[in-house]
């Protein structure tokens, strides 16, 4: 069973946590769509040692994101959400 230590937050001022604003997951920090190239960039080093859990991370908000942004078509929301993640 996958253990999923690497999604823990931790307590950050949002502004600069560029965390998801919802309904419309714009960033909190830029007010670009989220996740934000500064958070992609971020997740990448937080994650380096564990992608798997960032594909799990990553597709929770996903599946989040697809009940809030109902008329965005599923194709874009994969790629906004998955579809930068570069491979290992």
């Amino acid at each position: 069973m996958a253990r999923l230590d690497a999604v823990r937050v931790r307590p950050v001022a949002a502004a600069a946590a560029h965390v998801p604003v919802r309904p419309g997951w714009q960033c909190a920090g830029c007010g670009e769509p989220w996740p934000c190239q500064v958070r992609r960039d971020r997740l990448l080093s937080e994650y380096a040692q564990n992608r798997a859990a960032l594909g799990v991370y990553l597709g929770l908000h996903l599946a989040d994101a697809s009940s809030d942004l109902r008329r965005e078509p599923a194709g874009d929301l994969y790629a906004r959400f998955l579809g930068w993640l570069r491979p290992t």
